[in-house]
């Protein structure tokens, strides 16, 4: 297959206007713009490896689809913000996937968590909520054990 840049915006343009053209009929011009930019760009960072393009795909794609569920749905402008989070959470899935277990690659989750959180909150996952807090805890704690051994080695307990 031919890959240059001139092929590659080429078929970007083509693929943005055809999506954007079909999603007008459903009164989703907006969303459909921001997903179809954002597989864009993750075209982008399949065809180049290059992770800066991968960062606004998957932003753009959740955004897109948050912002496409805020449209269709009564769940309101929380939409928004949990369809971020999701492609926060599909940023750092992918750079896992390709790049393996790295120390930097965690970085997706805390914007990703908080965003998730915001969408879930009054939504009646309000009151369940502290649970998922200790549920964190204790898996911190069980990480810590099995790291260290047993508990008699904690130097937090001392």
């Amino acid at each position: 297959m031919y890959r240059s840049v001139s092929f590659f915006i080429g078929a970007l343009l083509i693929v943005l206007g055809a999506g954007i053209f079909v999603f007008s009929f459903l009164g989703l011009e907006f969303a459909a713009l921001l997903v179809f930019a954002g597989l864009g760009f993750a075209v982008a960072w399949w065809h180049w490896r290059f992770y800066g393009f991968l960062v606004p795909g998957a932003v753009l794609v959740g955004l897109g689809c948050g912002f496409g569920f805020y449209l269709n749905t009564d769940y309101g402008i929380k939409a928004i913000s949990l369809g971020t989070g999701v492609g926060l959470f599909l940023l750092w899935g992918v750079s896992i996937w390709t790049s393996g277990a790295n120390m930097w690659n965690w970085w997706p989750l805390l914007p990703g968590v908080l965003l998730v959180f915001l969408g879930l909150v009054d939504s009646g996952f309000s009151r369940w909520w502290p649970l998922l807090v200790v549920l964190a805890g204790v898996a911190v704690l069980l990480s810590r054990r099995r790291r260290i051994g047993n508990f008699d080695d904690w130097d937090i307990l001392r």
